[in-house]
């Protein structure tokens, strides 16, 4: 039997030694790393259309994550890249960051914003005063992906100890592949979150649709917008 390595990240089973399934995993979280941004722009501006008042169907959701995926894209590159000396040089403060910072690439689809550097001022506005409330809510969301996600990674391991390497590369692809579509419910989420954010303040967003008021009422968009 194969030596095996398992991805910390997903589960997946690595087999030590084995070229195909090495360049199948990586070709497989390259992907689904893909994947996930392209779902994040789907998603994002098929919720911000929403909240506009336009028709929202699969077909017109894909397009316009399409049409918005190098916004996405370069929205999410240039948040991640601003985070990282703050991560390697200040552990606490760049978890502190990347909270008031998560509501970057919500803002950017709405169109809330000109460009990512507003974003990401423009997200540390609306999570200001919110960080322990978001720190709960966001604990809720990734114990719940990760979950999801840990388990289907698994599916690989148990394919691969009982079928053998044509079935675990078979899984590995398509196990990633639904893990990508996993990562709409922190995405979801995420817009919930910023729309509750958002909407007290500047009720004109595509996202303050999605909130509700103190009392349970659908935040009414001003006349003429």
């Amino acid at each position: 039997m194969p030596e095996h390595r398992f991805c910390t990240t997903c589960g997946a089973a690595v087999p030590g030694g084995d070229a195909t399934g090495v360049l199948v995993w990586g070709f497989s979280t390259l992907l689904g790393k893909f994947l996930n941004i392209l779902l994040s722009s789907v998603v994002y501006s098929s919720l911000a259309a929403r909240g506009r008042g336009e028709k929202v169907d699969a077909l017109l959701g894909i397009q316009n994550g399409l049409g918005s995926f190098l916004v996405c894209f370069g929205t999410a590159f240039w948040v991640g890249l601003r985070l990282i000396p703050w991560v390697l040089l200040f552990v606490i403060p760049g978890i502190i960051k990347a909270y008031a910072w998560c509501f970057a690439l919500p803002a950017r689809m709405a169109g809330d914003v000109a460009d990512a550097e507003s974003a990401i001022q423009y997200s540390a506005e609306m999570t200001e005063g919110r960080k322990l409330y978001l720190f709960a809510y966001f604990l809720v969301l990734g114990l719940a992906a990760v979950a999801l996600t840990f388990s289907l990674g698994m599916v690989p391991v148990v394919a691969s100890l009982s079928f053998g390497a044509d079935v675990r590369h078979a899984t590995t692809v398509l196990v990633l592949l639904v893990q990508s579509l996993i990562a709409a419910v922190p995405l979801v989420g995420t817009w919930l979150a910023y729309a509750d954010a958002v909407a007290p303040r500047h009720p004109a967003s595509p996202a303050a649709p999605s909130a509700e008021d103190p009392w349970g009422r659908p935040y009414v968009l001003p006349p003429g917008r």
